[in-house]
């Protein structure tokens, strides 16, 4: 295919994505736009492959998997932070996307460099590749107008005939049915420009959308030379030996610093002693409850509600040292490294005992001081961390090439989607209630932190409250706050702001508008406020 038409099959495809852009996002709420744009871009990719007839490895396509789903889950979390991160994994997905579109390395045995420079070398490239694009598109349609431009002349003078008529036509029929009146309204609101600065401002998002829309498909179906890594201690080298005569450092690549197996014994082996005494020390003490720590002058409430925090610091910080000895340290097959292996699955296990207790220590304190997005984020993470020590065991006995990095793009994306599938705000609201039920304090100054997300827990624990009961009206007047807020947002809706989450919370508190307080505009939510369910 000449490449001048390829630049401008780009560019046309661009422009459309742009205009789309600027109908879906100009002055709208992010909902589902970004998924219907997010599925057109898609579409438009794989258009543009079968154009130019460009060779995709099958391999890599699971990355549209989770794009879509981060994609969608955009429109149905009303969480600020939730959603921050749902488009930075939309964009990192779409840029990994486009770099491995085109190439036939396989996404999950490339190392997690080559993914870092992959983000980098796409965001680049993306910003400059229009700019050929225009060039060659340019130079095509200068030399083929005597050749076409009759057909074009033709082209214009039917548009230029053709538009009044349906013009004419469709404000007859407007007048005719109300419903089809609806409809055109619609239509011709996507495109109503309201004055020299609009008409600047959606030019500016059509040209920011085509602009990168552009040189993100041009990207994608460009061929470009393949870079291949395999791993040796999880690292980029030329070749990989068989497991078994594998040596630790690559052939031809002479490292500045290297440890023998004596050395990194020495740290692995004072690592695992001092975790083993501090493992015995949670089992005499932490998992033996209270009878075992009254004796030491402080309660096991005391000595349990701290140390979560250090405690997963020293995991992170544990699998980076093993990561960096794996790679420094030179070890022969056979026995060294089954030594090497064997204090490695020691540390592995001592740091599983201190991340369990990790877990219940946050669990314990989560219990007696409430749920925040500070105590949950962590929870939730531990979880994945502790998958990542699995796909390291993988990467240690070397099951297949960079096992650890595609580990690591794994649980970067179960912890996002855990995040999500969990509902921060609604669990965070639903635990505290539940807490309050049982007899604990309730915060309602915590209300300003949460989003609409926690509206489907906390308005049947509102209606459900007595009315004398102190923390009924902060509640009452922070949903009719919520509900105002809400109802004013769907005065000009429009479908491409639907949002799963907003959309639940308006029918909810609509349903409820009548039990709601009137607004109290000299009323604010305390910042620190608890109050106990005595009556219990």
């Amino acid at each position: 295919m000449d490449r001048r038409v390829y630049a401008l099959v780009a560019v046309v495809f661009g422009l459309a994505l742009g205009i789309i852009g600027n109908v879906l996002f100009y002055n709208r709420m992010l909902g589902l736009s970004l998924p219907l744009y997010v599925l057109l871009l898609t579409a438009a990719l794989f258009a543009f492959k079968q154009i130019t007839g460009q060779a995709t490895l099958r391999r890599n396509l699971w990355l549209f998997v989770p794009l879509i789903f981060f994609a969608v889950m955009v429109a149905v979390r009303a969480d600020e932070t939730i959603t921050f991160l749902n488009l930075a994994a939309v964009l990192a997905l779409t840029m990994l996307i486009a770099h491995y579109f085109p190439l036939a390395n396989a996404f999950d045995r490339d190392p997690l460099a080559a993914h870092l420079i992959a983000l980098i070398e796409t965001g680049v490239t993306t910003v400059f590749m229009p700019v050929d694009q225009i060039i060659q598109s340019g130079r095509w349609i200068r030399q083929n107008r005597p050749l076409h431009g009759r057909g074009v002349s033709s082209v214009v003078r039917g548009l230029m005939l053709a538009v009044p008529i349906v013009v004419v036509f469709g404000l007859l029929l407007a007048s005719a049915d109300e419903v089809f009146a609806q409809y055109i309204n619609q239509v011709t609101a996507l495109f109503q420009f309201r004055g020299v600065e609009a008409l600047f401002e959606q030019s500016v998002i059509v040209g920011f959308f085509a602009w990168f829309a552009c040189g993100g498909l041009a990207y994608a179906v460009l061929k470009r030379p393949t870079a291949r890594y395999v791993q040796v201690g999880d690292q980029a080298a030329q070749e990989l030996p068989a497991e078994e005569e594998a040596p630790a450092a690559p052939k031809g690549k002479k490292r500045a610093f290297t440890l023998n197996l004596v050395e990194a014994g020495i740290v692995l082996g004072s690592v695992m002693g001092l975790f083993g005494v501090f493992v015995l020390i949670q089992f005499a003490y932490f998992f033996g409850g209270q009878s075992n720590i009254s004796l030491d002058g402080f309660t096991y409430a005391e000595y349990a509600r701290r140390g979560f925090f250090e405690l997963v610091a020293v995991s992170m910080l544990t699998l980076a040292l093993m990561l960096w000895l794996d790679y420094v340290t030179i070890r022969q097959q056979g026995m060294q490294q089954r030594v090497f292996r064997g204090l490695a699955l020691g540390i592995v296990a001592l740091t599983g005992v201190m991340l369990w207790s990790a877990h219940l220590r946050l669990s314990l304190y989560e219990e007696v001081y409430g749920y925040t997005h500070l105590r949950l984020y962590p929870h939730v993470f531990m979880g994945w961390l502790a998958v990542l020590y699995g796909f390291f065991l993988l990467m240690l006995f070397r099951v297949r090439p960079n096992v650890f990095s595609l580990g690591v793009v794994i649980c970067v994306i179960g912890y996002l989607g855990s995040l999500n599938l969990i509902n921060v705000d609604y669990t965070i609201m639903r635990q505290n209630i539940d807490r309050y039920r049982a007899g604990h304090e309730l915060d309602i100054g915590y209300l300003r932190n949460v989003s609409e997300d926690a509206i489907p827990a906390l308005l049947p624990f509102y209606l459900e409250l007595p009315e004398d009961a102190p923390i009924r009206y902060g509640i009452g007047q922070w949903l009719r706050r919520e509900y105002m807020v809400l109802d004013g947002q769907r005065g000009d809706f429009s479908v491409s702001e639907a949002h799963a989450g907003r959309d639940m919370a308006w029918a909810l508190l609509s349903a409820a508008d009548g039990l709601l307080p009137e607004f109290d505009p000299n009323y604010s939510l305390p910042y620190s406020d608890t109050y106990a369910d005595f009556s219990r």
